[in-house]
């Protein structure tokens, strides 16, 4: 598929020949929300072990609330898949997480995060292998997924004139769970609500809270292993210990404990 139709508009594909491997990487940032939304997307390179040899992944997606993640091996389609792409992947499936170098690198790439919620992340949880590859490499599907690996293939459509477009074909990642948040309203900073950790880079600076029934806008305050919310409305608020819930439409619901 090396050119696509979108009405009247011609859209060419951008040849992965001409494509370095770390221009690739900043591409998948570049659309991270759109790609993995729900996922923190970030340079990932400890030296990883298993029975099977040493490598360094690229990337590592980690969901907003910490319950899962995935080691990501980012390939352009020209490489050789036995020789180069299955040896790194099978080390990385079967690699120990568990170590200070996994928890540094990941602290480096989510500095506001709490290192003891990544600690118990790397404990409990072993992640899952994503190759994303730029080009048309379907014929690597069913080895990869031998090892086992997920593939993502993702190619860029330019037209004669504007932006150019992303395309991304393969499975659908889990879906992390709803984000949840407990949180205290104190009397003598009524204007405050307080929660416990933080809500990390990926919400925006301003949110919508829903609070029986009434919608108020709230900003965003985040502090060193802290987000402190404000809005003038949080005054009308009885003290005390509340929940806030992330909904599916991306806006948050409180309700008191």
């Amino acid at each position: 598929m090396d050119k696509v139709f979108v009405g009247e508009s011609e859209y060419s594909a951008v040849s992965n020949l001409g494509m370095l491997e770390d221009h690739f990487e900043q591409i998948i940032y570049q659309h991270a929300h759109q790609l993995y939304p729900g996922y923190y997307v970030v340079p990932f390179a400890p030296l990883v072990e298993s029975l099977h040899g040493a490598n360094q992944p690229d990337i590592a997606l980690v969901s907003r609330n910490l319950d899962y993640w995935y080691v990501v091996e980012a390939e352009m389609a020209h490489h050789s898949l036995n020789g180069h792409v299955l040896p790194q992947v099978r080390t990385f499936a079967h690699a120990n997480y568990a170590t200070r170098q996994v928890i540094e690198a990941l602290q480096s790439g989510l500095p506001k995060v709490d290192q003891r919620d990544l600690i118990r992340l790397v404990r409990d949880v072993h992640p899952e292998v994503l190759v994303i590859v730029y080009g048309s490499a379907s014929d690597w599907r069913e080895p990869l997924l031998g090892v086992p690996s997920l593939l993502h293939e993702i190619r860029l459509f330019r037209p004669l004139q504007g932006p150019p477009v992303l395309y991304m074909d393969g499975p659908t990642l889990r879906q992390p769970s709803l984000l949840a948040f407990s949180c205290v309203h104190r009397i003598e900073m009524a204007s405050l609500l307080f929660l416990d950790g933080t809500m990390g880079d990926t919400i925006p600076k301003r949110i919508e809270i829903e609070v029986e029934e009434a919608i108020i806008q709230a900003e965003v305050l985040d502090q060193d292993h802290l987000t402190v919310l404000r809005s003038p409305a949080f005054r009308d608020l009885a003290p005390g210990q509340y929940q806030l819930i992330q909904s599916e439409s991306g806006s948050f619901n409180l309700g008191k404990i």
